[in-house]
């Protein structure tokens, strides 16, 4: 299983290095809700979730983003592999390259970045699962190349049986041109093994919107077998624009397949189409 994992990592960088992400579509599809922990995306969401995972899987995402009324855009990927069978620390690895117009509170901007992230969970007491999520950013949003270090850490615990609470840190360190830190919080209620409901929050705890709040909610259905349904609204704190998401997954039996629609509210607005795939290995 070592041996596979290393071989598709390997495969995925190459395959990642020559393009232009970081969305992954099951948190994309539920509004950007993933503090309570989604396992296959706990690279993109709550680190702490990689615990939860007992196999492991490689993942490719691909995100064909547009600001419709100007029709400018750009392209994102991500790729990457998760172990989760390790007996004592489960982690994941990922590439990840965004080049592409934003809208933000002024209007609009152009972000050029790419990460390479590690993440890695583990039990702190109980059920309390920790995690760490550590990333090395290059970013080329002011003209000029800078490279520096930046990480998110998360825990996850059961609130009652059937509902789960994560909180966040994000953003950890103070970097000029990044964005800023963030301490978000999330639950996760299972109605059944089939329908839950998501909601969370986020403030800013650092910049020039420093103790606004953001929000999301959202719910997941799986009414036929093998296939989920997704929809959720969001509030971004640091561009204060509304917004929602539509998705949906095709889960095999050793694959699955993701899709998510992802659209701000106003003028200009952006609308984002995100694919992925992952493949347990």
């Amino acid at each position: 299983m070592t041996r596979n994992i290393l071989l598709s990592t390997a495969t995925l960088f190459l395959c990642s290095i020559s393009l232009a992400t970081a969305d992954s579509p099951v948190v994309q599809g539920l509004a950007g809700a993933g503090r309570s922990g989604i396992p296959t995306e706990a690279v993109f969401s709550n680190p702490a979730a990689v615990w939860l995972l007992d196999k492991s899987y490689s993942f490719f995402h691909y995100t064909k983003p547009s600001i419709v009324e100007s029709k400018e855009g750009g392209r994102a990927l991500s790729s990457g592999v998760y172990d989760g069978e390790n007996a004592n620390v489960k982690g994941g690895v990922a590439y990840t390259r965004s080049a592409r117009q934003r809208v933000t509170a002024g209007g609009r901007a152009y972000e050029d970045f790419s990460e390479i992230r590690l993440t890695s969970g583990m039990p702190i007491s109980g059920q309390v699962l920790g995690g760490i999520n550590v990333r090395y950013v290059t970013s080329r949003n002011t003209g000029t190349q800078q490279k520096f270090f930046q990480g998110d850490l998360g825990i996850i615990f059961p609130v009652f049986t059937d509902m789960r609470a994560g909180l966040t840190y994000e953003n950890v360190l103070d970097k000029p041109g990044d964005k800023p830190g963030v301490i978000g919080a999330g639950l996760r209620y299972g109605f059944s093994k089939d329908m839950a409901a998501i909601a969370e929050m986020g403030q800013m705890v650092r910049g020039p919107n420093k103790g606004k709040k953001g929000w999301s909610i959202a719910a997941e259905v799986s009414a036929v077998p093998d296939f989920v349904v997704r929809a959720g609204r969001f509030l971004d704190a640091n561009n204060r624009y509304k917004g929602w998401s539509v998705g949906a997954s095709w889960q095999g039996p050793r694959a699955s397949i993701d899709y998510a629609m992802r659209t701000t509210k106003g003028s200009p607005h952006e609308r984002d189409h995100v694919f992925g795939i992952t493949i347990q290995l």
